[in-house]
């Protein structure tokens, strides 16, 4: 019995090093990557990214030990990853510099932007200092961030809504849960038709169907832009389900899945992310000199 109680601990701990391992060479190429394809970006694309690293400079700290001790979930932010949200990030492109070149690629006016899973409001606040005279809409299982939530004038307060102005935008929070599906119901009312949706709470299949079927195809724009943090393998049929099912009504719609940056930037592994448009957005990113690592399109 001891032999393998011994047995089964040394194979966990192999397990977690082989992970530990498999991570670090995974960030370890990323950056070799980025140090070795730096593109000639448009000077639109990259005043857009400059923009964004000049919002994320201007905050001291995106999250107070107080209010993140307080989430149950830790705001989505892990302990071994708190030390880098407010660490300086690289000029290589994150999910943020993609979504927020959207309206400017395309000349958008009046954006409707939904976050589904703000967290510490990270992306949401570069997004919200990247468009003007435009709706943002923000959902999330915590209270808002008060160390981002400062910045904005509340307006209105009603139940687990509330309500802001922000420079020119206007900006609605709702506390909710991706799986309670008044919540998504009730949130879908709320927002008028969306151009963007950021999708980034719970990763899982059942996560993903539950908002995008009780929220998301209840509230398209006619020109839309869909977007998906963290695409990893457990929710990859769910997305080729989401794809497949807006097909029928878009026939013109184009998916694909790449690598990214994410809100840490340089400071963590790329990892996979997934959209979905009826616009001619990817061949606008090829024209302004954007690749994106490992493209695949979905059929």
């Amino acid at each position: 019995m001891l032999i393998g109680k011994i047995t089964r601990r040394l194979y966990a701990y192999f397990l977690a090093s082989k992970k530990t391992l498999y991570n670090f060479l995974l960030k370890l190429l990323s950056n070799i990557y980025q140090l070795l394809n730096k593109k000639k970006y448009s000077s639109l694309f990259f005043e857009n990214l400059l923009s964004n690293r000049a919002t994320l400079d201007s905050v001291e700290n995106f999250i107070e030990k107080k209010s993140y001790e307080s989430s149950n979930d830790l705001y989505g932010l892990p302990r071994n990853r708190i030390k880098y949200i407010n660490k300086k990030i690289n000029q290589y492109p994150t999910y943020t510099d993609l979504l927020t070149f959207f309206p400017k690629a395309l000349k958008l006016k009046n954006i409707n932007y939904v976050e589904i899973g703000v967290s510490v409001l990270k992306n949401f606040y570069q997004i919200s200092n990247s468009v003007e005279m435009s709706t943002l809409y923000a959902f999330d299982i915590n209270d808002i961030n008060p160390s981002i939530a400062k910045n904005f004038k509340l307006t209105n307060e009603n139940q687990n809504i509330k309500s802001y102005n922000y420079k020119s935008n206007k900006i609605h929070y709702y506390k909710g849960d991706v799986f309670n599906h008044d919540d998504l119901k009730s949130f879908s009312k709320l927002v008028d038709k969306a151009n963007i949706i950021f999708s980034d709470a719970n990763h899982s299949p059942e996560g993903v169907l539950s908002e995008f079927d009780f929220l998301i195809k209840n509230i398209l724009d006619d020109n839309f832009l869909i977007y998906y943090d963290d695409l990893n393998k457990n929710i990859e049929n769910a997305f080729n389900y989401i794809v497949k099912d807006l097909g029928s009504k878009y026939p013109k719609i184009k998916a694909g899945s790449f690598l990214i940056n994410g809100w840490l930037g340089q400071n963590e592994k790329m990892h996979r992310n997934g959209f979905i448009t009826n616009t001619g957005y990817i061949e606008i990113l090829e024209r302004n000199n954007v690749k994106l690592l490992d493209m695949r399109i979905v059929k």
